[in-house]
């Protein structure tokens, strides 16, 4: 006999809850790795993307219903010849950047993509539930 909170339980369903929950964390070191790897190939892919007219480049880690979250490379304010590496939340049809965060590396980066993705689901999910324009369903990347 085990317990759960105030509640006791079979041992069989004891084993069931724990293996519901080692399979909850494998999923989310899955997902870590995911995102991690999204991330990755989008740096990577920002040196075969030309650079924009202000020097900056953009690659796609993911996209969420209209939101898209998006790897930039720009030239830094202080120096003009080191790039700054950010990611940013985009809103494809308003076209407007809503969030953004500045990264010191890349791991800060996929941190960063971890926390825009969580807010793009939220945006996207609220939207849908508005009823708004341009918010039609479709599949998420991520």
């Amino acid at each position: 006999m085990c317990q759960l909170g105030n509640r006791p339980m079979s041992a069989s369903r004891c084993i069931l809850m724990i293996g519901r929950w080692l399979a909850g964390a494998k999923a989310a070191r899955g997902w870590t790795k995911m995102v991690a790897r999204r991330v990755t190939e989008s740096y990577l892919g920002l040196f075969r993307t030309p650079k924009r007219g202000d020097g900056s480049r953009a690659a796609a880690v993911a996209r969420i219903g209209t939101f898209e979250i998006r790897l930039v490379e720009m030239p830094s304010v202080n120096a003009s010849e080191e790039m700054s590496l950010w990611v940013e939340l985009y809103d494809r049809d308003l076209q407007f950047d809503v969030d953004s965060r500045k990264c010191g590396d890349l791991d800060e980066a996929i941190d960063a993509a971890h926390f825009l993705i969580a807010q793009a689901r939220l945006l996207n999910s609220e939207a849908g539930e508005a009823g708004c324009a341009g918010t039609e369903p479709s599949p998420s990347d991520l």
